[in-house]
């Protein structure tokens, strides 16, 4: 009797401990278009909160980096303006790196795009044109939802 209560209790130990691993994830916002000298968009601020509630919803962790602002939008790929903060996610060991580039004025689009810090890979990519006459927590709800996607592709 007492081998068979070790032997469920080890087959569910290994079962549990399989989803225990959570990545860890540092995400960016980067406003283009707007004048430096203006303040941070709530827009900006409604997809970095998606960001980190969506990843940590998730069973991750998630730090973000400050807000940065670009006069024009970065071309596909990885934005060179943000290499610094890439490198200290890495460095401080984050899989993943994630960006949001919101292009001002109205209505926004946002390219959101995920990278691995192991190898410099983009792993996902998505156009999102946001709806600018839906009331904010629907538009709140629809930017989670795009984040979601991506969040499929974290393992």
């Amino acid at each position: 009797m007492p081998k068979k209560i070790i032997l469920l209790a080890l087959t569910c130990l290994i079962f549990v401990s399989l989803n225990l691993y959570a990545a860890n994830i540092s995400v960016m916002v980067i406003e283009t278009g707007l004048n430096k000298e203006s303040p941070v968009n709530r827009y900006s601020y409604m997809w970095e909160n998606g960001l980190l509630d969506v990843y940590f919803e998730n069973g991750h962790i998630v730090s973000n980096s400050p807000i940065l602002k670009l006069n024009v939008k970065p071309a596909n790929g990885f934005p060179e303006e943000v290499l610094r903060d890439y490198d200290e996610a890495k460095e401080t060991g984050m899989d993943y790196f994630a960006i949001a580039i919101i292009e001002y004025p109205s209505p926004f689009k946002v390219s959101l795009r995920l990278f691995n810090t192991k190898s410099f890979d983009m792993l996902y990519e998505l156009a999102f044109t946001d709806a600018p006459t839906l009331p904010e927590k629907d538009r709140y709800e629809r930017i989670k939802k795009a984040i979601q996607e991506s969040a499929g592709r974290i393992r």
